[in-house]
């Protein structure tokens, strides 16, 4: 797993060594962020982005042990809601704040995840209304 060697490497770099054991059994259990804040000057440099567009913030969540691991779905299928996902999603563990004044004023875009949040398990319903359960099996 990641997790434990994030925490750590958040440890070390926060100068919390006392904390250090803790922090990754934490990781180990509950999962750590990466922060990736030093990739924004890159990033900004590259020219990938539009004029007027910053990068506030930038990191990526590893789940632990007891972390979901799902991406949740609370989309009514009839008369019932089905059930949970089938598995995480890298868009959902991006931590991205995103600064544009592309429509003539500023706005910023600050969610976790917010990439992939929208239309996580919006297949399911489809797959459900085909005929296929949340695992893809023919009911």
């Amino acid at each position: 797993m990641v997790s434990p060697g994030v925490a750590a490497l958040n440890s070390i770099l926060d100068g919390d060594l006392l904390n250090l054991p803790a922090n990754v059994v934490d990781g180990f259990l509950n999962g750590a962020t990466l922060n990736l804040d030093a990739l924004v000057p890159l990033i900004a440099g590259a020219g990938v982005l539009p004029e007027g567009t910053t990068i506030n913030r930038l990191g990526i969540a590893f789940g632990g042990l007891l972390s979901p691991g799902t991406a949740a779905n609370t989309i009514p299928v009839g008369e019932v809601v089905s059930g949970g996902g089938i598995g995480g999603s890298i868009f959902n563990s991006i931590d991205l704040s995103i600064t544009s004044d592309a429509l003539g004023f500023p706005i910023t875009l600050d969610a976790p995840g917010c990439s992939g949040r929208a239309a996580r398990g919006a297949g399911q319903p489809v797959a459900h209304h085909r005929g296929r359960d949340r695992l893809g099996r023919w009911r």
